[in-house]
């Protein structure tokens, strides 16, 4: 099915002086097709314009060869879809904390604790050290990934390691700005 790749389309055709003007439509899922199919309309115009049906035009396509940035992108080091992956994981996890701040406040848990005896410092101190924890097991995830995966990315694990020392803080700031948890 050759026609499946490409499309011709002649607009003008001057046979006195032998011009002929074309367009060349590409289905570029063909990786030959933006070389070769050019190519076929030049041998038919080249056989028509000097009336030789045996005509033969050849074509060599020679690639360059592959570039290391190709090869990474083909190996899955493509830095755009490690973001995207742990950016997702990491919006997943303070989105549970920051739930879980609002849905404290709304039902007034804190409050229950604080007459029964719990000191306040104390309570926002290990909720504040818990969810950094939680943070940094994904953190950790990440880096040790990072580590047997993609050694090339080294610098990017030390902001991996201290992300959760400022991501928390920003969500228990952001967690007053939501009246509810559906909002949150």
């Amino acid at each position: 099915m050759p026609f499946f790749y490409a499309g011709y389309q002649l607009y003008d055709v001057d046979q006195d002086r032998n011009q002929y003007y074309f367009y060349n439509f590409l289905n570029m899922t063909n990786a030959d097709a933006g070389s070769l199919y050019p190519q076929f309309m030049y041998e038919a115009i080249l056989k028509h314009a000097s009336r030789n049906k045996e005509f033969k035009f050849k074509v060599r396509n020679t690639p360059y060869p592959k570039n290391e940035q190709v090869k990474d992108r083909k190996n899955g080091n493509d830095a755009s879809i490690i973001s995207f992956v742990t950016g997702t994981a990491y919006s997943i996890a303070l989105t549970t904390t920051i739930g879980q701040l609002v849905e404290e406040r709304t039902s007034r848990l804190k409050h229950m604790q604080v007459i029964s005896g719990v000191r306040l410092s104390g309570y926002w101190m290990a909720n504040f050290f818990v969810d950094v924890i939680k943070m940094e097991l994904t953190s950790l995830t990440s880096i040790i990934m990072f580590y047997f995966f993609i050694p090339t990315y080294r610098e990017v694990m030390l902001t991996y390691l201290v992300f959760p020392f400022g991501s928390i803080p920003m969500t228990y700031v952001l967690s007053f700005a939501f009246p509810a948890v559906a909002s949150a």
